[in-house]
């Protein structure tokens, strides 16, 4: 199949690629790269791409699952996989682990927008949630009660990243990303991105 069924919501992986590569372009696309690993190395290291560069964020994509009114939905959570974020990537005093997710309802309405307008509505569709900002597990939350909850949106953590109030230090986060005991593979995939940091 060459193009994805419009009436489905679009893939947690697709939400991803296009995610990171919005990510990507707006923070510096000239001084930032992605880097890939092959499958081999993403069941060892846990995610599917890393941008390269000085400051790091951590993203656990998550599928939007919209409610029949479209106007709201939620995103499931999986308890294996939020206690190893909390292990892994202990608090700081500048946000940088984060659930993202779309809410797009389904690749019809995304492939028009993104025809229209370049990526700008799917730029606009993307939420982050402050994994921290949890007081503990929930299997999901819903659109409709983000109380409580540290939201940004895809602009707010491009402009974090740009004025370094968000994300972790590559330093900081290379003695917390120890890759021989990163994820088990149950857990998932993240993305790491790293960015050149002013």
């Amino acid at each position: 199949m060459l193009f994805p069924n419009k009436a489905k919501v679009p893939s947690e992986g697709t939400v991803e690629q296009l995610s990171n590569h919005q990510i990507l372009n707006h923070v510096d696309s000239s001084r930032s790269w992605m880097f890939v690993p092959t499958r081999n190395e993403e069941d060892l290291l846990g995610y599917d791409a890393s941008l390269q560069g000085y400051k790091a964020l951590v993203i656990q994509y998550k599928r939007y699952i919209p409610h029949k009114n479209n106007k709201t939905g939620r995103i499931k959570l999986d308890k294996p996989q939020y206690d190893c974020l909390i292990k892994n990537f202990p608090p700081s005093n500048k946000p940088y682990v984060f659930y993202g997710f779309s809410n797009t309802p389904n690749y019809g309405y995304l492939m028009s927008n993104y025809a229209v307008s370049y990526g700008k509505s799917f730029a606009r569709s993307m939420h982050f949630i402050d994994v921290h900002s949890l007081q503990s597990f929930q299997s999901s939350i819903s659109t409709k009660n983000l109380k409580g909850l540290k939201l940004m949106t895809l602009s707010q953590i491009v402009s974090g990243v740009k004025t370094c109030k968000i994300g972790i230090r590559s330093e900081v986060a290379s003695e917390l990303i120890t890759f021989d005991q990163f994820f088990p593979r149950n857990t998932g995939k993240i993305s790491v991105l790293w960015f050149p940091c002013r």
